[in-house]
């Protein structure tokens, strides 16, 4: 039976050069809220999406490149190189025929994208960044966050006196959750986004502190007291996969 594989390996190997070579136009289309970009040029296999938004955050222009021997295997391996004025750096995605989805960055920076109410400044970077789902579940989860975006978030950044934010990745649950947490005299401030394996997410940020000033602000951008704790925090969700 060694010609039926060898014939279904040609089939194989045909239909995915056939894919690699059609216009990634035919395949790469806007979706409301998610993917954007001003015009897509190059076959699937080597596209560049130029003017692209990712959830409304500028990637400029993204140049794609898709394997053809991924395709052969029956799966999707994206390679991104992002380089925007709120989204930069490197990024690969693997989706596969059997359920399995990952994402992975050597590093990935966002500029001045946060919560809604809070003026969207400051800069996050993730280092070493690999996420792994299998059948919608969290299987690995590794990487290193940094953070200034509290400090900028706020009308006056000399209130929080400095307080970078540092933390990880690691799955929660079904979910990969990525943390950062800042502590200093006075106060402290705690955020997570979880990562569904279905492209939905939740995220939420709480700051303990006693300076009125600061209060004051969080309460303004939309913080609400949380109980006898004395934190205020904020959350929201998002779709962070557009496909």
């Amino acid at each position: 039976m060694a010609w039926a594989w060898r014939i279904s390996l040609f089939i194989a190997a045909v239909a995915a050069f056939a894919v690699a070579m059609a216009p990634a136009r035919a395949f790469i289309r806007p979706t409301e809220g998610q993917l954007a970009f001003d015009r897509v040029e190059g076959p699937i296999w080597n596209a560049t999406l130029y003017g692209a938004r990712l959830d409304g955050l500028d990637a400029g222009d993204v140049h794609l490149r898709i394997s053809l021997f991924g395709l052969m295997r029956g799966a999707i391996v994206a390679d991104g190189r992002l380089h925007g004025s709120q989204l930069d750096g490197d990024i690969r995605l693997v989706r596969s025929l059997g359920g399995g989805l990952e994402i992975s960055s050597p590093m990935l920076v966002v500029i001045n994208a946060g919560p809604p109410g809070l003026g969207g400044k400051g800069r996050t970077t993730a280092r070493a960044f690999r996420i792994e789902f299998a059948h919608g579940a969290c299987r690995t989860a590794t990487g290193r966050l940094d953070s200034n975006a509290f400090d900028q978030m706020l009308v006056d950044p000399a209130l929080t006196s400095g307080l970078p934010l540092s933390g990880g990745v690691a799955c929660e649950g079904q979910a990969a959750r990525l943390t950062l947490t800042g502590d200093q005299t006075g106060g402290a401030v705690q955020a997570w986004l979880d990562l569904q394996g279905d492209g939905t997410g939740r995220w939420r940020m709480s700051a303990r502190t006693q300076l009125s000033a600061v209060r004051a602000a969080l309460a303004a951008a939309g913080f609400a007291p949380q109980g006898e704790s004395g934190a205020l925090a904020t959350e929201g969700v998002f779709k962070w996969l557009a496909f």
